[in-house]
């Protein structure tokens, strides 16, 4: 199980960069602890992490949350590390 801090993009980072063999257009979910700030209560969520495309500088990978029908694309760098979450934050 890993965590997500919301509202982190940081954590989102972990197990995409603990996926990086995944087939493209592969879904995998995974369950994770999700944790909201600045309360720290921790619950279970599946969470879907989806890649859609690699390259140089990056990568594409939707995001879905089952238990509550949320999605967002998200755009991590070329070492995994999430540059763009829309709607929460953004790396400048």
């Amino acid at each position: 199980m890993d965590a997500d801090i919301y509202p982190s993009p940081f954590t989102d980072t972990l197990p995409i960069r603990r996926l990086p063999d995944l087939a493209v257009g592969r879904p995998v979910l995974l369950r994770m602890a999700w944790v909201t700030l600045p309360a720290l209560t921790p619950q279970v969520s599946p969470q879907e992490y989806t890649l859609l495309e690699r390259g140089a500088d990056g990568s594409r990978w939707p995001f879905r949350a089952p238990d509550s029908d949320f999605t967002v694309e998200l755009h991590p760098d070329r070492h995994g590390v999430v540059r763009d979450y829309p709607g929460i934050a953004r790396r400048v």
